[in-house]
């Protein structure tokens, strides 16, 4: 007798065990959806970078020159109330530059002229200024524009409040489907964070004038406005 009961309990084992693993493998009922949200600022920040190049036959003369310009600039950008720390020069470039010889003196090149270049970086706290800046640099001697990137200082909290509006939006969505169909949304199972660019996070030109050639120039750059985006998809169970 006792055998018999520890082979039933054995069959008995041997089918409930397949079935909870089943059961176990099933997947749960959920439903899946995406929020979206936008949070719009404007730019408080101005990262600007623009460049030197000075040109002569002469390398002596040619780097004297360039230090002198370059001098000049900077400390119109003191005047200007740009501080120190936000203004950066990249390394001097010397190069010289060569020319074919023209037919019929044979071939080989000639020593055309020598270049010094380099670059400044600064940062505007007043981007209301900035054309007014841009136009002064160019008088200045800049001749070179490589780009002009607009930012907002509180970026992180824009990015936080996009995200939490996002979610927002995606438990009413999954809450409204839910509810159509007779059910509601429990706990949620996956959260995902698509990456979106922000718009405009940049505003990228390339300016690039002649040496020697007026001093001036003028922006037609609007700051507009730059748009946080957050795209969140989410998961919740079913009930």
């Amino acid at each position: 007798m006792r055998h018999r009961y520890i082979l039933a309990l054995v069959l008995l084992l041997m089918i409930i065990g397949p079935l909870r693993a089943q059961q176990k493998d099933e997947p749960r009922p959920s439903i899946t959806v995406i929020g979206t949200s936008e949070v719009q600022a404007v730019p408080d920040l101005v990262d600007l970078q623009v460049g030197l190049e000075t040109r002569g036959k002469e390398l002596k003369a040619t780097f004297s020159e360039h230090e002198t310009r370059l001098k000049q600039i900077l400390d119109l950008l003191r005047r200007s109330g740009i501080e120190d720390r936000d203004v950066q020069t990249s390394h001097m470039d010397i190069q010289p530059v060569y020319e074919q010889r023209p037919y019929p003196e044979g071939s080989g090149m000639n020593l055309s002229h020598y270049e010094v270049r380099n670059s400044i970086g600064l940062t505007l706290h007043e981007p209301p200024k900035y054309d007014e800046l841009l136009s002064t640099l160019l008088q200045a001697g800049a001749n070179r524009v490589f780009g002009v990137t607009f930012r907002n200082s509180r970026q992180r909290q824009y990015r936080d409040q996009a995200r939490e509006m996002a979610l927002t939006a995606a438990r009413e969505k999954a809450t409204f489907m839910a509810e159509k169909l007779g059910q509601h949304i429990g706990k949620v199972l996956i959260i995902e964070e698509e990456e979106v660019p922000m718009y405009p996070s940049a505003s990228n030109i390339a300016l690039s004038m002649p040496v020697g050639a007026p001093e001036s120039g003028e922006s037609s750059l609007a700051l507009g406005q730059i748009t946080f985006r957050a795209r969140i998809k989410v998961s919740f169970e079913l009930k």
